[in-house]
């Protein structure tokens, strides 16, 4: 185990961990599995483990009929991939479920099938918001171990996060732009849904892992700024790979467009701004959209007065 480094990426939904590990994916200096999130290091009680392990063999049940299907269409792609996944899913279950001494049943799982590939790759967004004793077992791990944390525009990652639900949940004639600004309202003016705001919260995840690791294992850095040739450069000396073409990976936050009105922004930036203080503070580059966005916060916000009166009644 002393020749390989495990790279760990966490961060929130919506927030870009998609990009790297596909970028990832196919790189011949990582070993890589067709699942993206493994849990392991989180779902330590039993209620957590038996949740995620209730989702997993229902995901094994879909893939099964798909892989029928695959069979029946002669789609010999397909029947291989699924087939890969579906082995990968029913490994995992019982890794999730098993002894977890010395953690060798997930280091069994993880080397399987590798050959001479230095890194093993585990993205599982829940891993940002470990409790710090969570974090320093992680630190004991005895293997080289590199944290890379993906941050995204804190506004458009949560606005992303309420159209992906609310595209998963549409039902036929409903408003798609409506029902999102519907569940986005209570989490600015009611602090609604905490566990959503929770995953997005930068400031306390970060501080959480500096506690525990210093710069040289872990390290932040922007989804949207992995674009960036020097960026992604830099992003792969970190982890020890080898960079190339970033053409090759492509944006995860494809999702049906909703734009909503300029003041319910100027409300998200204004309950966001906790997030946006501490990346001016700790975070020389930020993306160009959002340093654009936050120079215009002050236009922005003099449409917040029109758009309460607006919902109240008012003029």
């Amino acid at each position: 185990m002393a020749d390989t480094n495990l790279l760990i990426f966490v961060g929130a939904t919506k927030a870009g961990t998609s990009w790297p590990y596909r970028y990832l994916l196919d790189h011949q200096e990582c070993h890589v599995f067709s699942l993206k999130e493994y849990y392991y290091f989180s779902n330590i009680y039993f209620y957590k483990l038996k949740l995620k392990l209730t989702a997993i063999s229902a995901s094994i049940i879909d893939c099964d009929a798909q892989f029928v299907e695959a069979e029946t269409a002669r789609n010999v792609s397909a029947v291989l991939a699924l087939g890969r996944k579906i082995d990968d899913m029913t490994a995992l279950m019982a890794v999730l479920s098993g002894y977890r001494i010395a953690n060798s049943a997930y280091f069994n799982y993880r080397h399987a099938g590798r050959t001479d590939e230095p890194a093993l790759l585990d993205v599982t967004l829940t891993y940002s918001f470990l409790a710090t004793t969570q974090i320093e077992r992680l630190a004991q791990l005895q293997i080289p171990l590199k944290i890379l944390l993906l941050m995204r525009d804190p506004m458009e990652r949560l606005w992303s996060h309420v159209t992906m639900h609310v595209k998963r949940t549409l039902s036929e004639g409903q408003d798609f732009v409506v029902l999102c600004q519907g569940i986005l309202e209570p989490i600015l003016f009611d602090n609604a849904e905490a566990h959503t705001v929770k995953r997005g919260d930068y400031k306390t995840n970060i501080k959480r892992f500096d506690a525990v690791f210093n710069r040289t294992d872990f390290y932040c850095e922007f989804a949207e700024n992995l674009t960036c040739g020097p960026r992604l450069a830099a992003m792969c000396r970190f982890l020890g790979v080898t960079a190339t073409s970033p053409a090759k990976a492509k944006s995860a936050h494809v999702h049906l467009p909703a734009p909503f009105l300029e003041a319910l922004r100027g409300y998200g930036l204004q309950f966001l701004k906790t997030q946006h203080d501490f990346f001016a503070e700790h975070f020389g580059s930020l993306p160009e959209a959002l340093q654009k966005k936050l120079g215009d916060f002050s236009v922005i916000k003099q449409n917040i007065n029109g758009y309460y009166y607006s919902q109240e009644g008012g003029a």
